[in-house]
């Protein structure tokens, strides 16, 4: 078998650590404790692919504070259309609010 480069540390632990998280905290019921939880805890981890994607799926709910669709803050149970109507787009600079058209 060929061998696997030594990146110093075991992807498949970070995967399952990253999917575990987002389990917990970023599945279909969430709260800003739980949310913020996993992002702190994902800050511990060896950044990855799936690690960035985590992250902007927890800092998209973080900052939603209503609930839509299959996004559902228990905290924040009621849709909110004066405030949120609109989208949530993130890349490496941060969040823009872009509108629905």
């Amino acid at each position: 078998t060929a061998s696997q480069p030594n990146i110093g540390f075991d992807t498949a632990l970070v995967e399952k650590r990253i999917r575990n998280l987002m389990d917990d905290a970023g599945g279909l019921y969430r709260t800003e404790p739980a949310l913020k939880s996993a992002l702190d805890a994902l800050a511990d981890l060896e950044p990855t692919g799936l690690m960035r994607t985590a992250e902007c799926i927890l800092h998209s709910a973080l900052i939603r504070i209503e609930s839509r669709g299959a996004h559902q803050r228990r905290d924040y149970p009621e849709r909110d259309d004066s405030n949120w109507l609109h989208h949530v787009a993130l890349n490496a600079h941060g969040m823009t609010a872009l509108p629905i058209r």
